[in-house]
């Protein structure tokens, strides 16, 4: 998880950052057959990935808000979204070996 971390907060769109994407992604699809609806590890994984999502695609996202002139309203969602990604990646360990 702590690679995953890193990789989120200082994307700048290298290859070993797409291979941890891509091992996340692998994860996530995985992650349907490994553990139980009940224990909410899909649900929670998911909202990473969509979150996660936003922040690979910060660069266009920026790019179209500045053209709006919303370019720090988008800067401070993807402040939120990396700081919230930080604290979920802890509750998904703890769901994770409660199953």
């Amino acid at each position: 998880m702590q690679q995953s971390r890193r990789v989120l907060v200082t994307w700048e769109g290298g290859l070993d950052q797409k291979e941890t994407v891509s091992a996340f992604y692998r994860a996530f699809h995985e992650s349907k057959f490994l553990f139980p609806p009940k224990s909410g590890v899909r649900q929670h994984v998911d909202e990473i990935r969509e979150r996660a999502a936003y922040i690979t695609n910060f660069s266009e996202i920026l790019r179209i808000a500045r053209d709006g002139n919303e370019g720090s309203a988008a800067s401070l969602k993807k402040l939120d979204h990396v700081n919230w990604i930080l604290g979920a990646t802890d509750v998904l360990e703890k769901r994770m070996v409660r199953i």
